[in-house]
């Protein structure tokens, strides 16, 4: 192979590279998605974010809030959250409050990546008792009452402690769906 091949192959490498860092690639597996990065400027910053959907009928459904908001436009049309706050409500209460360090807000806050030191609490009801999880990353979809995730949980209860590695939840149905690695404490109450 000459040198003007050897040239051209290392420069078609180093544009690879170049792609790969620029559309989200990290070699470490942490999550990141396509077209997302904070290298670029906001396009406008927003301390004490507050944001609020009602249905026709003016019922809250969901409410979040973050002590600073960073919006972006390129690539993916995203928003940073700075300790973020998400309620979410079923017949005008709260019912579910989801609190983290960082998140990030995709399509008008219908889908948020919630990350580091993540506590979902649902809120007693008649009808429920009180549940807390926690997890190092959340997704939570507020305007479908759905929250998932695939790294460790551990959650708490009046019934006890139990530990799986992945879960989903339908907070509407109320249904919990634990995936792998399910350990558990119980007291049965009489």
């Amino acid at each position: 192979m000459d040198l003007k091949n050897s040239a051209s192959l290392l420069g078609i490498f180093i544009m690879l590279a170049c792609l790969a860092y620029f559309y989200g690639y990290k070699s470490s597996g942490e999550r990141t998605l396509t077209g997302i990065g904070s290298s670029q400027a906001p396009d406008y910053r927003v301390t004490g974010a507050e944001s609020m959907l009602t249905d026709d009928n003016g019922i809250v459904i969901r409410q979040v809030t973050s002590q600073s908001l960073d919006h972006f436009s390129q690539g993916v049309e995203h928003s940073l959250l700075q300790t973020p706050q998400v309620v979410m409500f079923q017949d005008g209460l709260p019912a579910w409050q989801l609190d983290a360090e960082q998140g990030t807000s995709l399509s008008n806050n219908s889908h948020l990546i919630l990350k580091q030191n993540v506590v979902g609490k649902r809120l007693t009801t008649l009808a429920r008792e009180k549940l807390t999880i926690s997890t190092s990353l959340l997704d939570a979809y507020p305007d479908l009452q759905a929250i998932s995730t695939e790294v460790a949980v551990h959650m708490v209860s009046s019934q006890g402690d139990t530990d799986a590695l992945g879960m989903d939840a339908s907070l509407k149905t109320g249904e919990l769906n634990l995936h792998h690695n399910v350990r558990g404490t119980y007291v049965l109450t009489h």
